[in-house]
This record gives structure tokens, sequence and C-alpha cells, in this order.
């Protein structure tokens, strides 16, 4: 009711507009002469947009899987997740290195933004937006106190078990509204209560949370426990637009004959694609099929 009610009005002023502008400067021009001459600029325009609905701009996608791999050995040691090297080799025999991201982009809105319909390939489940979690397998959260001094120890471990409590890797997809723009946001969320204490007991860490991105929130579970998420890398949309195309005929002819001109635009794409993945820390493998960051290896394949 209210787009219909704003369609009346934006008509009523563009009438009012037209017979000022045929009484202004052709007043001698009977009333019916001039009703003429804007029902025939309403028919244009009714003619006009038929030809839009039965000629719409649309996506020509071409879906595309995605793999993330998280480079633990780096997270674990840089955040310091686990104490030590033994830690480590106990987490990783409990699965850590069998926690990944996978996922496959089947549909894109209409003006080729966000995916639409996704396919979490782990999961075996559909998605109507690409926002993954995945908990890191082999570790658990711990809270206990020093015998000696009774101060808390707060950290992470190696564990059999596989809980809730635990780090996650996550990958979400940012709009154009998000500072960076479009593009796959991947990162750790942790505890708050451990980053903020990690944080005033290491120096290193300190300084390191300077250069990531934080946002906090929380994550239902047994019991509502509050989260920190550590953006640690970013995947500009430029890597993947290869993947949207937009489609139509008068345009398909055109580029026909500018074939020249086709050529220099997607020269100067690529030379976009490959500073913003510069830019943003990434750099491609030797075959060239794949992304390598400190933190996460990337790679994509339309399917």
């Amino acid at each position: 009711m209210v787009s219909h009610l704003k369609s009346w009005a934006g008509w009523l002023v563009v009438f009012v507009i037209l017979i000022f502008f045929l009484m202004r400067y052709h007043p001698g021009w009977s009333f019916w002469a001039q009703m003429l001459f804007f029902f025939s600029i309403l028919g244009f325009v009714a003619l006009y947009e038929k030809y839009l609905k039965e000629h719409p701009w649309k996506v020509s996608f071409i879906p595309y899987h995605v793999r993330i791999y998280p480079h633990y050995e780096e997270l674990m040691r840089d955040f310091k997740l686990l104490r030590d090297d033994e830690e480590l080799i106990k987490a990783s025999n409990k699965g850590m290195w069998d926690t990944y991201i996978s996922f496959t982009v089947l549909q894109v809105e209409r003006k080729g933004d966000g995916p639409r319909l996704v396919y979490w390939d782990s999961r075996n489940s559909f998605k109507t937006n690409a926002d993954f979690q995945e908990f890191i397998r082999g570790i658990s959260f711990r809270k206990r106190f020093d015998g000696q001094s009774g101060s808390p120890v707060i950290g992470y471990e190696a564990s059999a078990e596989r809980d809730i409590s635990g780090p996650t890797v996550y990958c979400h997809w940012t709009s154009h509204l998000h500072p960076q723009g479009c593009g796959y946001e991947m990162g750790l969320t942790v505890r708050q209560e451990w980053w903020d204490w990690i944080r005033s007991t290491d120096g290193e860490i300190g300084e390191l949370s300077k250069k990531i991105g934080v946002r906090t929130g929380h994550y239902a579970a047994d019991l509502e426990t509050r989260e920190t998420s550590l953006a640690l890398a970013f995947l500009p949309f430029s890597e993947i637009q290869a993947y949207y195309r937009t489609d139509r005929n008068e345009e398909l002819k055109l580029l026909e004959k500018q074939e020249e001109k086709l050529l220099k635009l997607w020269e100067k794409q690529q030379e976009l694609r490959e500073r913003e993945i510069a830019a943003w820390g990434w750099k491609r493998d030797e075959i060239g099929d794949g992304l390598e960051h400190r933190y996460f290896s990337v790679s994509h394949i339309s399917i």
C-alpha cells in the first residue's frame, strides 16, 4: 500500500511540473494539447517500464566452492592458546588439524552482493547466509586457581573432549556497509575473559592485539557466555568477482563490438584484484589455485 502511494505521489509531482512547464513556456497551448503531451510522456514511461520488466538486468552467477584451512601452529603460538609445543602435539593428535571451513555458494542476491543460498559441507545443511563457525577439535577452555598464589589461571589446553568451551574459527560475509567492504572475514572466536586476561599478562599479545580487529558478542550455550571475535584476515570481493557476471542481450551485443575495451577493463580488474589481496596480506601459492595468509589458506573454484 505504501509503495503504491509513493508511486502515485511521484507521478503527481511529475504531472504538476509538466503542467507548470507548459503553461510557463507554451501558454498558447490549449488544455487538451497539454493533456495530450502529458499522456504521451506517461505512455512512453509505461512502455519503457514494461520493457525493463521483460528485459531485466540479471546476475549471471557461477556457483563456487570455498575451503578455508586455518594455520593452527601460527594461531596457537601467536595468541598463546596453548602453553607449549607438547600441548600443540596433544591437540594435533586429538583432531585439531581436521577442523576447517568448507562451503558452496549456490545463489546470490539479485544485485550480486551477498550469498543467499549456501551449502555448509561439514554440517550437510543449507543456509541463507555465509556465516560459519567451527569448534577447534582437541582444545577445551579451563579456569583453575594456582595452588600457591590462589590467583586464577585462565587458558585453553589440549583435551580429548569435544565441547563448546574451546575456541572456534569463523568466516562470515561482510556487506557494503562494513568499513572494509564486501568480502569474507576470517578469524578466531575466544572467551572474552581469557582474551582480557591474556592481554593483561603478556606484553607480546598486548602489542599483537592492537593490529587486529576485535568484535564482542554473545554465544548462547547452556549458559550465556561472553566471547570475542578476533578478525585476523579478510578476503576482498575482487577475488571472487569473476563468479558474478551481469547479463543483458543489448550489453552482450555492445561488448562484442568493444572487445579491445573489454580486454583493458579485464586487465584493470585483475590489477585491482592483485593489489587488494596483497594489501590484505595474501599471497598466491605456487600453483596459483589458492591464497596463503599467515593464519589461513583459502582455495575457491567454480562448480
